[in-house]
């Protein structure tokens, strides 16, 4: 998927799995919450300049989750993210 994703060439609409991974991101289900983590953590590309408010947003929520095993989840989802938004030319 990374390939798929770092392909310059590659238009892929983002904006229906993004919204997917958000809630996800939230719900009451920790393991749904590990997921999306996982998912923006191996596809940073998912997430366009002008959404990084609200997936910081939601982030900063993640990191008071009650639930220990999420947060490493979300901790290398956040750092994938800023190393994916500070490699891409402005």
């Amino acid at each position: 998927m990374r390939a798929l994703l770092a392909d310059p060439r590659t238009e892929i609409p983002w904006p229906g799995l993004l919204q997917c991974l958000l809630q996800l991101s939230i719900h009451e289900d920790p393991g749904r919450r590990l997921v999306a983590y996982r998912v923006f953590t191996m596809a940073p590309d998912i997430v366009e300049h002008q959404h990084q408010d609200v997936i910081y947003q939601a982030f900063s929520k993640g990191f008071g989750d009650s639930v220990l095993e999420v947060r490493p989840s979300l901790t290398a989802a956040a750092v994938s993210l800023e190393v994916g938004q500070t490699d891409r030319p402005c």
